[in-house]
């Protein structure tokens, strides 16, 4: 991300124990779901129908992906 931030930004990154936060475990829930999607697992196609219809656009990709 920081490539695309402008200069001089501070970026800070913190990890949550999402069995205390419900918003990081709803936040874990969408990004499983589009991680079985993307990689064609099991019930993929289903979570992704779910979420489609709330997706504000492409988004970007910061990591790569590779197909296991």
């Amino acid at each position: 991300m920081l490539p695309s931030l402008p200069k001089g930004v501070i970026f800070q990154i913190e990890t949550v124990d999402s069995t205390s936060n419900i918003n990081i475990q709803i936040a874990d829930w969408i990004s499983g779901a589009l991680a079985r999607s993307l990689e064609k697992g099991k019930l993929g196609q289903e979570c992704y129908a779910i979420l489609r219809g709330n997706m504000l656009g492409q988004g970007k990709e910061l990591f790569g992906f590779k197909s296991i």
